[in-house]
């Protein structure tokens, strides 16, 4: 403040005047930024990329004749170039499936669209106004508008072919499964500022309970050294996947595998809607087993051997907790 009112001796009262309500309103929106910057929801990310402004013009004498260069000057200086500013927004859930594959004219390739999309919305502010924003690659323009963006956690280069549509290279498949993912993108403004932003979504894994063969990303089925095929059919810990229609989190610290359906006899009284199918749910490295109706996925019964070689692992808590998590939306970051 002592700087303050010696520049206002400096340049007159009239001059000071308005350098005091300069220094106001820029101590005014500092705190206001302070405050917004540490408001944010969690499918929505603003990071402002500070542009450089130009060092203060050299200080004009009190005459007359320059006054009005003057105020103009300061009116200049006051009422800059706002910083560049990107905003993104999506829905917190990222529906993805396993890829689909084509063929056709002797071509194969993977469907982009199989592996599941989302819709993310950007707003670009600041800046000079005109504005080029990329999102996971893909250019756009203007100030708003929504980008379609694949579910799959990792993928190469989308191409359009003038028959089949957007496409995934035939040795290039979409690396689908649960967990988050984050969607990154820029926008630059026409002097070349940049400010980058991001949304962290969870990609959702879509599937069944059956199992299905292992494949590489270049599309290859994955085996063992004995060269027999690998199945898919562990559901990873931690990680919230939809079966069936259902939400399913896997307990962390454990794997879950997922055996065949069997069929069981209900015995006398036992019959009912459920009967008389139930899949089998494992836990990996121990002999406990888990049996869901089919049609329900309701509990039908549960095997935890007392010499169970895995004694560690607590597996009524394991399944108690499984069960409990039916229906319940993934965790996200901080959650």
């Amino acid at each position: 403040m002592g700087r303050t009112v010696e520049r206002m001796r400096a340049v007159g009262a009239r001059r000071g005047a308005l350098l005091l309500v300069v220094a106001v309103l820029a101590a005014a929106i500092v705190y206001v930024g302070g405050r917004e910057a540490g408001v944010g929801e969690r499918s929505e990310a603003e990071i402002v990329a500070a542009r450089e402004q130009p060092a203060d013009a050299a200080q004009q004498g009190d005459g007359e004749g320059a006054g009005a260069d003057e105020d103009a000057s300061d009116d200049k200086e006051a009422g800059g170039v706002e910083p560049l500013t990107l905003r993104l927004s999506a829905p917190l859930i990222c529906e993805a499936r396993y890829p689909k594959e084509g063929w056709g004219d002797g071509e194969a390739w993977w469907y982009w669209e199989s592996a599941g999309t989302t819709e993310v919305s950007w707003t670009a502010a600041g800046g000079d106004g005109s504005y080029t924003v990329t999102i996971l690659g893909e250019t756009y323009s203007g100030a708003t508008g929504t980008a379609e963006v694949s579910c799959a956690l990792e993928h190469g280069l989308v191409s359009t072919h003038p028959e089949w549509g957007r496409i995934h290279a035939a040795d290039d498949m979409p690396l689908v499964d649960s967990g988050p993912k984050t969607i990154n993108a820029t926008v630059a403004d026409g002097s070349g500022a940049t400010a980058t932003s991001s949304v962290n979504v969870y990609s959702l894994l879509n599937r069944d309970f059956g199992i299905r063969l292992k494949r590489d990303r270049d599309g290859s089925v994955l085996r063992d050294q004995n060269g027999s095929a690998l199945w898919n059919e562990i559901l990873e810990g931690g990680k919230t996947y939809r079966i069936d229609g259902i939400l399913m989190t896997v307990p962390s610290g454990i794997d879950l595998q997922v055996g065949e359906a069997v069929d069981y006899s209900p015995g006398p009284g036992g019959w009912d809607e459920r009967c008389c199918t139930a899949w089998s749910i494992g836990i990996v490295g121990s002999e406990a087993v888990l049996f869901l109706y089919e049609t329900v996925y309701e509990e039908h019964a549960r095997h935890v051997p007392a010499d169970d070689p895995a004694n560690t692992i607590d597996a009524d808590r394991v399944f108690d907790e499984f069960l409990a998590s039916f229906g319940q939306p993934p965790k996200l970051g901080d959650d």
